[in-house]
């Protein structure tokens, strides 16, 4: 599709307009002289989640900007936590970022007209439009570290309760303290899990996960080495902090197929990393 005299944030507020019921991206490429946007429209293959299909795209060189129009998935600039939004069953955000790292974004409601935001705004969406053109993202929420382990252990132990073969056998601590990341961070540590635990996450940043999880040498379920190369730091741990919800959410579900004292070692094991008590 090429158009003529249509400016970036015009074009953008004209395709969420136009936005049904399944998200789409696009490329653009603008010809000063000429005074025209050539828009190539991108298929995204069918996924149980619509925004993972981008994850690894490249724009190609004469594309000048990378556009999302999607069911809005927003995040907050102070919280650094991830929410999906969804008033009266359509709102719908679109995003578009050219390599000056300029960044529109447009929001329709409903059936409503698009309002455009004038912050442009962070989440999801910018992430993945200025990956794929290429761009650094914003710096990622230290605090979040280990929250995050946290999660990832809870997480690991909801699943092992969930495929245990024999539903009325309680696990040993043991294997549940075998699933704690800081076995992956400090394969070799002989000290006891607490100590091993706050070494592991002594100073961990960000960039520091991110560059495991690209050498493999640290495993996140459900995202590959490659798409984590795709990622950098800032959009990596948003994109996490998508995939696996708070710990506190998933404590309560491990609560339920748990004794009352295993829960209670695991909630006091949780509560030192998180406040960072155990010294070594």
């Amino acid at each position: 599709m090429s158009v003529r005299d249509l400016s970036l944030p015009d074009l953008l507020e004209l395709l969420v307009t136009d936005a049904t019921s399944a998200p789409f991206a696009f490329g653009v490429a603008v010809d000063e002289h000429a005074g025209t946007v050539d828009v190539t429209m991108c298929d995204l293959p069918p996924s149980v989640d619509p925004l993972q299909p981008l994850i690894g795209m490249t724009a190609p060189d004469n594309w000048d900007a990378f556009g999302l129009v999607s069911a809005a998935t927003v995040l907050p600039a102070r919280s650094g936590t991830a929410r999906s939004v969804d008033l009266d069953g359509g709102v719908w955000v679109g995003i578009l970022v050219d390599r000056d790292e300029q960044l529109w974004a447009s929001m329709r409601s409903g059936n409503g007209t698009p309002v455009q935001l004038p912050d442009g705004g962070e989440g999801h969406l910018v992430d993945l439009c200025k990956r794929v053109l290429g761009i650094p993202t914003s710096p990622p929420c230290e605090a979040l570290v280990r929250p995050m382990l946290c999660a990832l252990w809870t997480d690991e132990i909801r699943q092992l309760l969930a495929n245990r073969s024999d539903r009325h056998r309680e696990p040993t601590w043991d294997e549940l303290a075998v699933l704690h990341p800081a076995n992956q961070l400090l394969p070799e540590s002989l000290y006891p899990l607490g100590m091993r635990a706050e070494q592991a996450a002594h100073a961990l940043s960000w960039a520091d996960l991110h560059q495991r999880c690209c050498d493999g040498s640290f495993k996140i379920p459900g995202i590959s080495v490659d798409e984590c190369q795709w990622f950098d730091p800032g959009s990596f741990s948003r994109w996490i902090a998508r995939c696996v919800p708070p710990h506190e959410e998933i404590y309560v579900d491990v609560l339920n197929d748990i004794s009352y004292e295993l829960g209670f070692t695991l909630l006091e094991h949780v509560a030192d990393l998180l406040s960072g008590v155990g010294d070594w």
